[in-house]
């Protein structure tokens, strides 16, 4: 295993994680132009930056699932740094069709049934 800096490590995930959102965005991108716009419907948003944002939160919980780690073998370096941050996993709402909420889910179980590294 090559030793870096933890500087340079985190460069480079941040170039991961760039990469990945493109990815996201571009296959976003295609679906709806396939779809007609009915996918993210989002015409002429012009300064509304609501939209966009949505978007990037949408795909941003997507990554959480693309990154999650392979192991547990820092798994307390990674508690103490969410602690730092105060992140916390709190549970979903599961929402049906109508917007009506119909369940209650952890986030882990949410990753674990989308499955995690790709």
């Amino acid at each position: 295993m090559q030793r870096r800096e933890f500087k340079d490590a985190m460069g480079e995930m941040c170039e991961h994680t760039v990469a990945k959102i493109q990815e996201h965005v571009q296959l976003l991108t295609r679906l709806d132009l396939e779809q007609n716009g009915d996918l993210l419907k989002f015409g002429s948003v012009e300064m509304d930056l609501n939209h966009p944002r949505t978007i990037l939160y949408a795909i941003l919980k997507r990554l959480v699932i693309d990154f999650k780690p392979t192991n547990d073998t820092y798994k307390d370096v990674m508690n103490s740094v969410l602690k730092t941050l105060k992140v916390e996993e709190k549970p979903m709402a599961v929402i049906d069709s109508n917007n009506k909420v119909v369940g209650i889910v952890e986030p882990s179980k949410v990753e674990e049934k989308h499955g995690g590294n790709k």
